[in-house]
């Protein structure tokens, strides 16, 4: 079995795991991310990336290249079905934040951050084709182990921290809670 060692191993290169890795790098810590998909790409729909979150990304350099692909949210607003207002709110700058709220497509959003992700970190900084299949306490100089499957068979990553951020359905969740069962579907859809 192949042998990785890294001081953060992130597993899930969605908008979280991906942020996560940036925020690493800003403050010296090594970090690699493994992804289950064997390719990413921008799937998903439009999501709202509300001011507290903006602040983040700006910080981490990102602001001028999501305002280039975003659109700065004025106001939240809901109509009946005949097009009468029933409620109008601001938001962002609008509402008094500092940073603005930002609605953009979220697979958009996720390839500004991998694309951050490969320049300031590598190439290599993101795995994909690397599902996580188990995960364990380590030794006195790895303090996680998990166990990843890839196409060409297993990989043991040994790490100083694991962080899931792989979505909802996740492997740690289904372990660390197994009674709790699978997500409850709200009824509601985008």
């Amino acid at each position: 079995m192949n042998r990785l060692r890294t001081r953060i191993a992130i597993i899930g290169a969605e908008t979280g795991g991906l942020s996560l890795a940036l925020e690493c790098h800003a403050r010296g810590l090594s970090c690699q991310v493994f992804e289950a998909a064997p390719k990413l790409s921008p799937l998903g729909v439009g999501i709202n990336v509300l001011p507290r979150s903006v602040r983040i990304l700006s910080r981490l350099g990102l602001l001028d290249e999501l305002k280039a692909t975003a659109i700065e949210t004025a106001e939240l607003a809901f109509f009946n079905r005949h097009g009468q207002l029933i409620w109008r709110e601001p938001r962002g700058i609008a509402a008094g934040y500092d940073f603005p709220q930002l609605s953009i497509h979220r697979g958009e959003l996720q390839m500004i951050l991998l694309k951050a992700v490969q320049s300031r970190l590598g190439r290599d900084a993101v795995k994909t084709d690397h599902l996580l299949e188990s995960f364990s306490t380590g030794d006195e100089e790895s303090l996680a182990c998990a166990t990843l499957t890839t196409r060409n068979g297993r990989v043991q990553v040994e790490a100083g921290a694991l962080v899931a951020a792989h979505g909802i359905h996740s492997t740690a969740r289904s372990r660390l809670y197994p009674d709790e069962g699978p997500p409850v579907f709200s009824g509601q859809l985008l």
